[in-house]
């Protein structure tokens, strides 16, 4: 008699990349539902052989659906650094992955890679850099189309109903 043995290894909890084994986490709670955030420094994937390297501490991240934005803030910036970030477009997105990047007010640049769940966005911060907002034209949460339909009949149908009663009414007299 022989056994043949099966090995299952669940799909969820792979990394999507290497660079995330490696990188620093941020769990953002918004409406009661959980994004990680991974982010990381120029060289964070290479062995850092000084030890005294100093890189920005991310202290707090929020969306502002006023502004369609994800503001970061760091409790300190040691050095000018070269940081990424890795955020699901469920989060934040925005038409032709056109992002605005305020670094403390101030419009900055970035790269971009787009992996379709999720998008990676590189910039330098400066030393003493406080606040990062990244501005895209969407975030959490949106209103759907089936939202707005809900709302749509939920205003239409009393009135429909009304009008339909008045006419059956009219008729009959």
């Amino acid at each position: 008699m022989f056994f043949i043995g099966v090995l299952v290894i669940p799909a969820f909890a792979q990394m999507e990349d290497i660079a995330q084994m490696t990188a620093d986490k941020y769990l953002l709670t918004f409406d009661d539902k959980e994004f990680i955030i991974y982010y990381g420094y120029a060289g964070s994937f290479e062995i850092e052989i000084e030890k005294d390297v100093r890189h920005p501490i991310v202290s707090s991240m929020e969306i502002n659906p006023e502004k369609k934005s994800l503001e970061i803030n760091f409790e300190k910036t040691p050095e000018i650094s070269l940081i990424w970030f890795r955020l699901p477009v469920e989060l934040i997105s925005a038409e032709g992955d056109n992002f605005v990047l305020l670094v403390d007010g101030i419009e900055s640049g970035y790269d971009l890679v787009d992996y379709q769940k999720d998008i990676r966005i590189g910039f330098i911060l400066g030393e003493g850099t406080e606040t990062v907002e990244i501005i895209g034209t969407n975030v959490i949460p949106e209103f759907n189309g089936l939202i707005i339909f809900v709302f749509s009949a939920s205003l239409l149908i009393p009135i429909l109903m009304k009008n339909n009663f008045r006419c059956f009414k009219s008729s009959i007299l």
